[in-house]
């Protein structure tokens, strides 16, 4: 279902390496990727543990308040059209001139709108700091529009260590802006620094790594699929934004700007973590799916392997941060932000909930499923908006039961619908995703009561004891459950399943 281009003044690209060589990139880009994200996850956890040691609670409070805003412009700014150009069979310059321009164009009408509506949103928190903070921060749509089909045209050269660079530099020179200023005394200006220096950084760097300028647009026929594809996504993406960042704005109308940093900086050390494994994983993936439209045996082997390698690296370090999420609030934070822990624990879950249900991104994404996905989210965005405003009534801790709750029904829902209606292998990635997910459970409930119940320990000791049991207990785990230990070694020669002589896997007695 993959978009074909028609006519254009310069012969048609191919979308990355051919059959022979994609094995060796696909490993090559997921090596590269998540030695990538795990360097960018540890930045993270530096800069969340620096920045909140010197900024308040408010201070984070107040940008996330704008980012709630913010991060819906940024989907609208993109419209869909970085995954529209990955996803493409084939792409002619010109094709590539014209989304660079039509991004370029949105991310200036999208700040525009942007600068307009600051004055609204100002009023709707009753803060009057907010509109400067969000007049400033509209600059990075025109930003991240010209940056968009940079990344895109990276992603379908599979050239994945030039990506991760681009991710990588720019997110140093952000936090370091921001520590400097927050230790000036910059308050959460710094927080808007380093939004402002990052993507200015990332637009320098793509531009280089990608060594082409955008030519002048001109009238194609056929952009028209391209737009198709976006629309589609961009509606899918505004209703799964909303359903997974109605907490902010929920919170920051119901409770202080100090209850919304305590609430930001747990999301921050969970889910925006895990995003930094989830979603550039999901580039490499889709850009290898999308050239394996034509077969669909090695199309499927491939899918179900790469949700597997991400289960397996994602789940561990979500197990243990829902564990051990006191001790490690207290040691990454600090003492004044213990309230966050809770919220840690739920937000794991949901997290965990999410990695598992992103396989389906891949499909939608590299099928060209994205009014499939649309319909999904019409479906269960309501239901989860309304869970989270509901859990409200109950403080931190009730938000982020109605997000995990919400989570749950959309991966659910998805399932069953992807399975129906796509012909999507939903039964195979449902039994590896709880596999993967009920050992881990276990795992983290005896670490948890070990580290957390058993013994008085400090919150260094806590950590350490706690990672230890956890280890020992996913390992038996592991070693004792064949179909566990199967999807481990699936995952770790993922390679394999891209290779064209590859053979089908010989019958293992049941659905794997």
């Amino acid at each position: 279902m993959g978009m074909n281009d028609a006519g254009g003044a310069k012969p048609s690209t191919p979308a990355g390496p051919g059959s022979g060589p994609l094995a060796r990139s696909a490993a090559r880009g997921a090596a590269i990727t998540m030695g990538g994200r795990f360097t960018r996850i540890f930045l993270q956890f530096v800069g969340v543990a620096a920045l909140a040691r010197v900024l308040s609670p408010s201070d984070f409070g107040l940008v996330a308040m704008v980012m709630a805003f913010t991060g819906l412009g940024e989907i609208l700014r993109d419209f869909g059209l970085s995954n529209a150009a990955i996803q493409a069979k084939t792409l002619s310059a010109q094709h590539r001139d014209n989304l660079f321009w039509m991004s370029t164009a949105l991310g200036t009408i999208i700040a525009v709108l942007v600068v307009m509506a600051a004055p609204a949103i100002s009023h709707l928190y009753d803060d009057s700091r907010l509109l400067l903070v969000t007049q400033i921060l509209a600059s990075t749509f025109v930003i991240n529009g010209m940056t968009a089909q940079y990344r895109a045209n990276l992603a379908r050269e599979l050239r994945f260590l030039s990506l991760q660079l681009t991710d990588l530099i720019p997110a140093v020179i952000g936090l370091a802006s921001a520590v400097g200023l927050a230790l000036a005394g910059a308050g959460y200006w710094a927080l808007v620094a380093q939004q402002l220096t990052q993507t200015a950084a990332g637009l320098l760097m793509a531009a280089v790594f990608a060594r082409w300028l955008p030519g002048r647009p001109r009238r194609l026929g056929e952009m028209s699929s391209y737009l198709r594809f976006g629309g589609n996504y961009l509606l899918a993406q505004i209703l799964s934004f909303g359903t997974k960042n109605v907490h902010s704005v929920v919170l920051g109308l119901r409770f202080s700007p100090a209850a919304v940093g305590l609430y930001s900086r747990a999301y921050d050390l969970v889910v925006n973590s895990t995003n930094q494994i989830v979603m550039p994983a999901s580039k490499v993936s889709v850009a290898v799916l999308a050239r394996l439209q034509n077969d669909e045996r090695r199309y499927v082997d491939f899918l179900l392997a790469g949700q597997k390698v991400l289960l397996h690296l994602v789940l561990p370090l979500l197990g243990i941060g829902a564990a051990l999420a006191y001790p490690l609030v207290d040691i990454v934070l600090g003492p004044a932000w213990t309230g966050s822990a809770p919220v840690v624990q739920l937000l794991a879950a949901s997290a965990a909930i999410n990695a598992a249900a992103y396989v389906f991104q891949w499909y939608s994404l590299s099928k060209g499923y994205t009014g499939l996905d649309l319909k999904v989210n019409l479906v269960v965005a309501p239901i989860w908006i309304a869970l989270v405003v509901g859990g409200s009534v109950f403080g931190l801790k009730g938000v982020a039961s109605g997000f995990l709750i919400g989570q749950c029904a959309h991966w659910t829902t998805t399932l069953v619908w992807f399975h129906r209606s796509a012909g999507a292998p939903s039964v195979k990635m449902f039994l590896a995703a709880a596999r993967a997910l009920l050992p881990n459970v276990a795992a983290a409930a005896v670490a948890y009561i070990v580290a957390g119940r058993v013994f008085d320990l400090s919150s260094w000791q806590s950590v350490g004891l706690g990672t230890l049991v956890y280890v020992i207990a996913w390992s038996i785990c592991i070693g004792a459950y064949t179909p566990l230990r199967r999807d481990v070694s699936d995952a770790l020669s993922i390679g394999a399943y891209l290779r064209p002589d590859r053979t089908p896997p010989p019958s293992r007695g049941g659905v794997d």
